[in-house]
């Protein structure tokens, strides 16, 4: 993430959650330390190929990580995505 949208993610974050610095810290590591995770996402973006709109359009590392923190921090019972393309959101 670059600064700035990092920055705002993380106000974002800590406004709708009230996290902690530190534990969003600790989400983002926890998502981005995933390898079996990550890997399964940038298996699947190649075995679509990366001209497909969904993956140029859809959720991105940056809002991906976001909801996974979230996700996380919130602990819901259920979440209800409407909407579903290319499936990367609803993986985080």
């Amino acid at each position: 993430m670059d600064n700035q949208l990092q920055k705002a993610a993380i106000d974002f974050i800590a406004n709708l959650t009230e996290a902690t610095m530190t534990e969003i810290q600790e989400y983002a590591a926890e998502i981005r330390n995933d390898h079996k995770f990550q890997d399964s996402i940038e298996e699947k973006r190649n075995s679509h190929g990366r001209r497909e709109a969904n993956w140029y359009y859809g959720v991105g590392a940056t809002l991906g990580t976001v909801l996974y923190i979230i996700c996380r921090r919130q602990r819901p019972d259920n979440v209800i995505e409407t909407g579903v393309a290319s499936g990367i959101s609803s993986s985080h």
